[in-house]
């Protein structure tokens, strides 16, 4: 399920009135195990947490990805809850920053599922969480500038 919704939340997720904010909530089994793979990974860190419905929700936020939320519910009377597969891909434009995400999955244990690096100019690499859902960061090299759109500069 992917919730949109715009303005202050609970719980510290304080956003600008304007904003839209994407959330993707996945049902999990372990929030800390969910929570060693993407903050100590892949860089989210927790910015709320609560409990309703019968199930704990960790609401996760990337400081390069404002506009987007995973919630993490883990079910406290339903552990057998039925797990969908998601894919969420983040698309980065600096080659660092990627290859450090990368040395921390590896560093952390996560071995990757799925990659193609072949291409120098856009990478990815996949992981799956310990719930299956699956992560792919994207490396995208700057186009150069055409003349018909922004100017990229290597600064921005």
């Amino acid at each position: 399920m992917v919730r949109v919704w715009f303005g202050n939340e609970s719980q510290g997720l304080q956003r600008d009135r304007d904003e839209f904010v994407a959330t993707l909530h996945t049902a999990i089994t372990d929030t800390e195990a969910a929570k060693r793979f993407y903050c100590e990974g892949i860089g989210f860190a927790v910015v709320g947490t609560t409990r309703r419905d019968g199930r704990r929700q960790t609401f996760l936020n990337h400081t390069r990805l404002p506009s987007l939320s995973l919630c993490l519910n883990e079910y406290a009377d339903h552990p057998d809850i039925e797990r969908r597969e998601h894919m969420l891909e983040i698309g980065m434009w600096d080659l660092e920053e990627w290859q450090a995400a990368r040395n921390r999955m590896a560093k952390l244990g996560y071995d990757v599922s799925a990659e193609k690096t072949s291409n120098p100019h856009q990478m990815f690499a996949e992981w799956r969480d310990p719930n299956g859902g699956g992560i792919r960061l994207t490396y995208t090299q700057r186009p150069a500038n055409t003349g018909k759109g922004p100017d990229f500069k290597e600064d921005q």
